[in-house]
């Protein structure tokens, strides 16, 4: 078995990439990957030491997806996320 490469690994749904990097650059956060969104693409990874962060794009599509499409669209962002 491979030894573990990363401390966290977390994926976001988020409506503003730009907003993300500004606070999580200020965290010692670097973009590794980006790939602008549009429509239903759009990826977004950040690292610092061994905590890498993974945002999709909060778009109307995540409303299709199959964890999200659960909850009513009236349900506030964040709902339900515990981050320890």
């Amino acid at each position: 078995m491979k030894p573990v490469q990363n401390d966290i690994l977390l994926e976001l749904h988020i409506p503003d990439f730009k907003k993300a990097k500004q606070f999580y650059r200020k965290l010692g956060f670097r973009v590794v990957w980006e790939r602008k969104p549009e429509d239903e693409k759009g990826y977004l990874v950040m690292k610092r030491d061994n905590c890498i962060i993974c945002f999709w794009p909060g778009n109307q599509k995540v409303y299709e997806q199959p964890y999200f499409k659960r909850f009513p669209r009236s349900t506030k962002r964040g709902y339900g996320v515990v981050k320890i």
